[in-house]
């Protein structure tokens, strides 16, 4: 489930960028602007998601392998 979130978010952000900038008029200041800013959102997001990941890595122990268990 873990790895899926770490797929799907990134993911998704990226759609959603694709979709703003696609949505943007380029000769109107304003929406450049305005899509800047929700793409540099988007953007802070993914790294708020890749600290999160990276104390979640380091709080959760790595798997048993079999052998241990024996």
């Amino acid at each position: 489930m873990v790895f899926a979130l770490k797929w799907y978010v990134p993911m998704s952000n990226l759609d959603f960028k694709e979709k703003i900038s696609a949505q943007v008029d380029k000769n109107n200041e304003s929406e450049v602007s305005k899509a800047h800013h929700y793409t540099a959102a988007l953007d802070d997001q993914l790294k708020s998601c890749d600290k999160t990941d990276e104390d979640i890595d380091m709080l959760t122990p790595p798997f048993l392998s079999r052998r241990s268990l024996r």
